[in-house]
């Protein structure tokens, strides 16, 4: 810090460890999830937009999320894409709360726990 309270050049430019979260999903147990670095965000970019081909599917793109952001114990990914037709056969509700969780832990939404954000964010019926 400098000495007005502002953050010093110094302190912003210091490495900013990768956040985590670990949570409770239904049929799994305790699941990890891991914020993307700069290397695993520019490979999901690049699969995003492929050349010569379709935009993907908001399916596609969330089961690549997850494919990227679960991680085990030693902060490596667990899954591969050779674990993707398994991911996809996941029900609905699974993907959703997995996609959620990947969201949050990336920053790509805020933790607002309301019954209607979760509703829409995770295709729950508030009725």
């Amino acid at each position: 810090m400098t000495n007005n309270g502002l953050i010093s050049r110094e302190d912003f430019l210091k490495p900013i460890e990768l956040k985590t979260s670990e949570e409770m999903i239904d049929g799994f147990g305790k699941v990890r999830f891991r914020e993307m670095d700069d290397a695993t965000e520019a490979k999901f970019e690049m699969w995003l937009r492929p050349k010569g081909k379709d935009k993907r599917t908001e399916i596609e793109r969330r089961i690549k999320l997850v494919m990227l952001c679960v991680v085990g114990a030693d902060d490596k990914p667990l899954l591969s894409d050779d674990d993707w037709e398994a991911i996809k056969k996941f029900p609905p509700r699974i993907r959703n709360e997995l996609g959620y969780h990947v969201m949050l832990v990336n920053g790509f939404i805020k933790d607002i726990e309301t019954e209607e954000y979760e509703a829409e964010l995770l295709g729950k019926s508030n009725s």
